[in-house]
């Protein structure tokens, strides 16, 4: 009697199961002279492997590439070729990074055509040396008359990634389900976040302040405008606030270095502070490493207490040189 009421569970665990787990999705088997598009096809059924924005910022590119590779059989893309659409990518007022990037979405792509067996070989193609990594950050003061003249969601939005330092796509991104508000946690998932690893993100005062504002606006969404989620800063009220405030040469992602370059500021470890920031190695958290002064003083602090108080004390008087040196001293 118990294994007969026992079974009916089990089917239905089994009908769970089924619903729940990933569907492999089918792989195209090899067209006999494969063109760019059945490439990029068979490329796309990897995106659920990737982080939702690298997929969107990918989609962007290929929709860009699209006029530029269109009927191109992948045996007749050379390394020439990826050079001609960097060269246009250029043309159109993009940087080297940006256009370092597009070349390495087609690379890339080729790359994995060499290992479906589709091509020989992937051409590659040097990347463009780039400048020094860019690092714009606002003073309190800036950012305060900055928050004053965002509307919202923009404003708390803003806040938000200056508390924070979450990129764009994250803040947009937000759910009411990464946010524990008992639990005191924000928690992004791995898929969610460019660096391919999870963040958990203490709840301070303040952003409990923003988080208890946004509530009962959308079920989904912690920012909306319209009922909708916001895609990107709406042009005018972002661009318009700086105009005001006559903020040149900045972007919203400056928003997150500015948060860096406060922590660096204030002295936080590097390592804390790569980990709230979610990068992937220390050489992305670096760049912030010289606004350290507050560290970097105690320890010139401590160096020079170790010195002693002999030390230099007594000075050297008269010529630094007699009018005979020794070679040596020269």
């Amino acid at each position: 009697m118990g294994e007969q009421k026992q079974q009916p569970a089990r089917a239905s665990r089994r009908r769970g199961a089924l619903r729940t787990a990933p569907i492999p999705l089918p792989i195209p088997a090899a067209p006999p002279s494969p063109t760019w598009e059945d490439a990029v096809r068979r490329w796309a059924l990897q995106g659920q492997h990737r982080a939702e924005g690298t997929v969107r910022r990918e989609r962007g590119i290929l929709a860009w590439l699209r006029p530029h590779l269109a009927g191109f059989r992948l045996v007749d893309i050379s390394r020439h070729t990826i050079d001609a659409i960097r060269a246009a990518k250029l043309e159109e007022g993009a940087g080297p990074r940006s256009a370092n990037y597009v070349a390495g979405i087609v690379q890339t792509i080729m790359a994995a055509a060499a290992d479906w067996g589709w091509i020989e070989r992937a051409p590659r193609i040097k990347p463009l040396k780039l400048p020094p990594a860019r690092v714009r950050w606002l003073t309190r003061e800036e950012a305060n008359a900055l928050l004053d003249q965002l509307r919202q969601p923009l404003r708390d939005m803003a806040e938000l990634t200056l508390l924070t330092g979450l990129r764009w796509s994250n803040v947009s991104g937000l759910k009411w389900t990464h946010v524990d508000l008992r639990a005191g946690l924000i928690a992004v998932s791995a898929r969610e976040m460019k660096g391919r690893a999870g963040l958990c993100l203490p709840i301070t005062p303040r952003l409990r302040r923003i988080l208890d504002g946004r509530r009962g606006q959308h079920a989904t969404w912690v920012f909306s405008t319209a009922g909708k989620r916001l895609q990107r800063p709406p042009h005018e009220t972002w661009y318009g606030a700086l105009r005001r405030l006559g903020l040149e040469d900045f972007r919203w992602h400056d928003l997150r270095h500015t948060w860096a370059s406060w922590h660096a500021q204030r002295g936080t470890p590097m390592l804390v502070l790569q980990q709230a920031g979610g990068w992937k190695s220390a050489s992305m958290v670096n760049r912030y490493a010289h606004l350290d002064t507050r560290t970097l003083a105690v320890h010139a602090t401590a160096f020079e207490a170790e010195l002693g108080p002999e030390f230099a004390q007594n000075g050297v008087q008269g010529e630094l040189f007699t009018s005979n040196p020794h070679p040596d001293a020269l």
